[in-house]
């Protein structure tokens, strides 16, 4: 074990939350990242009874931005320990207050001790409101990840207030500049947790075998503005209810590159998502973008009504793009000994579009679902083109139009449909179809 370097007073300090003074750091432009001190370490610490919190109260950081890690951290609050009014809705082993802060794990691991009251929620690592330029990173190989695992909450929670429109900056309150690098986050009720921010990366980051008797996402993202997904994988990730690898909400110019969303599952009552993008209203949601990324059986539960979706697109939401990508055999999961008997079993999509609209679908494969795609084209007008679909069970290709005998049937299209002119019903609401392949 390496050598401390630091103060016995510091290490007296552990047994209460870490405290200090402001920054006295002159600096102008303010994306910067105050590197130039030495990095406060966790030499020689094996368990916190109480979190460290990095605010300007805390003179630990007055000359240091970093907090490097160099073993593995178990957090394990007394059981009489209480967050003040501040903290409390911020509940975690690390409390990120203030701004130009860089965590990194090293290839170690934050842990919660599995002793600890399971009542109570605690994330790993919690971002406050208007808090800028963070990064949660680790220096180590690709292959040996910084690992965030055992939290009764999120790996990681991020999460600012909504904007005031009556101040001038309606986004001082949201968090800005977050980057996440090189992290696991794996047997948390949730990985990752990102609401009311602007100007978010996150890379290399995968979310794993988190799982509830709840919701469970690998990652949630809500109320964004500027964001990159790029390089993650989200995989297992399991629950009673609902499960979803990604959950993009009100998100405006989000991209989604090169990542993975498999396996995830319901396991009794709950449907099942790869990436799902949704929102509240067309102002709040557009402009996202899927590229070059997979999801494979992800499986709801085996009830009448429930569904398994590669990729989504929800209702409100507009101008997006899904390209090059892949949706392969999402399913059910297999019955249990308590499974209901059922007539109707649900169904499974590839890439489905729920009056959503302007949206462009370009060169994806979808294969060995109920459907491939299917678009409820009421008000739809998006744009298809060099996509392949072949050996789903139901339809390669299937649309909902109004008409008076079933108005919510989807009705498997044309073996080739050239453009919007081979349709015959409802031909405006229909969305454009062009160079299909369907085997």
């Amino acid at each position: 074990m390496k050598k401390c370097t630091l103060s016995f007073i510091y290490f007296l300090l552990l047994y209460n939350p870490l405290r200090a003074d402001n920054i006295t750091n002159n600096y102008t432009y303010t994306t910067s990242f105050i590197n130039n001190n030495d990095a406060i370490t966790t030499n020689e610490i094996t368990t916190l009874t109480a979190p460290i919190i990095i605010d300007d109260n805390n003179s630990n950081f007055t000359k240091s931005s970093k907090l490097i890690f160099s073993e593995n951290v178990i957090f394990k609050p007394a059981s009489n320990y209480n967050y003040n009014s501040t903290y409390r809705n911020y509940p975690a082993a690390i409390i990120v207050a203030k701004s130009n802060i860089t965590i990194d794990l090293a290839g170690y691991a934050l842990l919660l001790d599995q002793t600890t009251n399971t009542s109570k929620t605690f994330h790993g690592i919690a971002i406050m409101p208007g808090v800028e330029n963070v990064k949660i990173i680790s220096t180590s190989s690709p292959e040996n990840k910084g690992t965030i695992t055992g939290f009764y909450g999120y790996g990681i929670y991020a999460s600012g207030l909504t904007k005031n429109i009556a101040i001038l900056n309606t986004f001082e309150n949201n968090i800005k500049n977050l980057n996440i690098d090189n992290i696991l986050l794996t047997e948390n009720k949730s990985g990752l947790y990102i609401n009311h921010a602007i100007r978010i990366k996150i890379t290399d980051t995968n979310s794993i075998y988190n799982y509830a008797t709840t919701n469970v996402y690998g990652m949630y993202i809500s109320n964004l503005t500027d964001g990159l997904i790029k390089n993650c994988i989200i995989n297992l990730n399991s629950s009673f209810l609902d499960v979803y690898g990604i959950y993009a909400f009100d998100t405006i110019g989000l991209m989604i590159e090169t990542t993975q969303a498999n396996f995830n599952k319901s396991n009794k009552t709950g449907n099942a998502y790869g990436i799902a993008i949704a929102g509240s209203s067309i102002q709040t949601t557009c402009g996202n973008k899927i590229s070059e990324c997979k999801a494979s059986a992800n499986a709801c539960a085996l009830i009448t009504g429930k569904e398994s979706v590669g990729f989504l697109l929800a209702t409100y939401s507009h101008h997006n793009v899904i390209e090059k990508s892949m949706a392969l055999a999402q399913t059910y999961n297999p019955a249990t000994i308590d499974a209901p008997t059922i007539s109707i079993y649900p169904k499974y999509y590839g890439i489905k579009i729920i009056n959503s609209s302007y949206n462009q679908i370009t060169e994806n494969r979808c294969a060995y679902n109920s459907y491939g795609f299917i678009d409820t084209a009421k008000f739809s007008t998006s744009c298809y083109i060099g996509n392949v679909s072949l050996l789903n069970k139901i339809a390669n290709y299937a649309i909902s139009v109004t008409n008076s005998e079933n108005p919510n049937y989807p009705r498997p299209l044309p073996r080739i449909a050239l453009s919007i002119d081979d349709l015959v019903n409802n031909q405006l609401n229909l969305p454009v179809l062009m160079n299909i392949e369907i085997k």
